[in-house]
């Protein structure tokens, strides 16, 4: 999950909030209790 979270964040930074949100449902989809996503 702590993956997805990392990746969901360089893709936000790179102005991709769309693919962002994606990574970050698939770490909640991992991990449905990770505060951070």
């Amino acid at each position: 999950a702590e993956v997805w979270y990392n990746k969901g964040i360089a893709l936000r930074k790179l102005g991709r909030a769309d693919e962002a949100l994606a990574c970050y449902d698939e770490a909640l989809d991992i991990n449905p209790r990770d505060a951070n996503a």
